[in-house]
């Protein structure tokens, strides 16, 4: 019965992409995986550096183009650098991740990955940085000197207009509309889909389905304010679930939320004597509170990786 659930779930589309993912990006995945299995540390390392100086690059000539108004083919609707990414918080969310995992021999290469996390304008990304650190750094200190040099880049982003107050505002509202509507028509179903859930990806189109007056009654909007308006088009009113547990949630019921949380804690716990695998975890977490396509992005990264981190190599 949950087979046939399941089964049911998929439409040509979302096969289509699961079809693709298995015969692109997993082979690639795995090859790496293969391949940095084999390596020490100190290699590993090196090209995970190397990678972020490039990129870092990229973005910083992105930025002058920007600036001097060159077109080098790059994308320019954000007016933010995204080294060779579609989005920038692709590259703040990189940015993130080598600052996490490269260690104190490359202090100096940090700070370079630190400025262009900033100035990717990723908003996220600087939240993740605070967040992590405050969780899993000891001492007063310390966690202030982190949350300080936190709202340092946010102060910055602020002053070279990587974004604003209606911009955060916006964004806000954004994923308030995406998590809460997914849930509002989750909640509507029966008994047997509270419990085993949806299907991948099928609480999306359902959601929408839903219409602006409905809209209006869930958030108690007035009438005189205009719902198609920049701060709230009907693409985020109806978008994807910007969320990695409301999608297990609404994808595999409260069965698969309580397992997804289970495999949470235990790779946890198992990493308690790793910091660099605890700020990993979290930090792919807390990306998984803004959308779930960061989420499994960033969980590449630590299916390559897992075993170098498990043997406590990085």
């Amino acid at each position: 019965m949950i087979i046939q659930l399941l089964l049911n779930s998929f439409d040509i589309a979302m096969l289509r992409g699961y079809v693709k993912f298995i015969f692109s990006y997993l082979p690639l995945v795995m090859i790496s995986k293969i391949y940095l299995d084999k390596m020490k540390k100190e290699e590993i390392l090196k090209i995970l550096n190397i990678s972020g100086l490039i990129l870092g690059a990229i973005g910083i000539i992105q930025i002058i183009s920007f600036k001097m108004n060159i077109d080098l083919f790059i994308i320019d609707m954000f007016q933010k650098p995204s080294g060779v990414f579609s989005e920038p918080i692709w590259l703040g969310v990189y940015m993130l991740f080598l600052i996490l995992i490269l260690d104190n021999r490359y202090k100096k290469q940090k700070i370079f990955f630190f400025i262009m996390l900033v100035l990717s304008g990723s908003k996220a990304a600087i939240l993740m940085l605070i967040l992590v650190f405050l969780f899993t750094m000891k001492g007063f200190l310390k966690k202030l000197g982190v949350f300080i040099l936190g709202l340092l880049g946010i102060g910055i982003g602020f002053y070279l207009n990587l974004y604003s107050v209606k911009n955060l505002v916006a964004s806000f509202f954004i994923h308030s509309f995406n998590w809460i509507i997914p849930l509002y028509v989750y909640l509507k179903l029966n008994i047997l889909n509270l419990i085993f859930g949806v299907g991948p990806g099928n609480i999306n189109s359902m959601a929408h389905n839903i219409t602006l007056d409905q809209v209006r009654q869930i958030f108690h909007i007035s009438k005189n304010i205009n719902l198609t308006d920049t701060f709230c088009t009907l693409s985020s009113l109806g978008g994807d679930v910007a969320n990695i547990w409301i999608e297990a949630l609404t994808s595999f019921g409260i069965l698969g939320l309580i397992l997804w949380i289970y495999i949470f804690i235990k790779m946890y716990l198992n990493s308690k004597n790793n910091k660099i695998s605890k700020r990993l975890l979290l930090a792919w977490t807390f990306i998984g509170t803004i959308h779930p396509l960061y989420y499994m992005a960033f969980g590449i990264f630590m299916i390559m990786l897992w075993k170098p981190l498990k043997e406590n190599k990085l």
